[in-house]
């Protein structure tokens, strides 16, 4: 699990897409083909296009 920081894209680790970013205003940018869902509060798994699962931590 990954902890996102400020202005850094994550990318998938197989196809190299684009998954979400954090930007200096708190807010999080994330790709419109990836689905988002929330698990616990503030750790959420991102489902790429390709169908690698990721969980990241805001």
């Amino acid at each position: 699990m990954l902890r996102i920081r400020v202005g850094v894209r994550y990318k998938c680790k197989k196809c190299g897409a684009f998954l979400v970013e954090k930007n200096e205003a708190g807010y999080f940018i994330s790709n419109k083909k990836a689905n988002k869902i929330s698990m616990n509060g503030s750790i959420y798994k991102i489902v790429c296009q390709c169908g690698i699962e990721s969980k990241y931590e805001i």
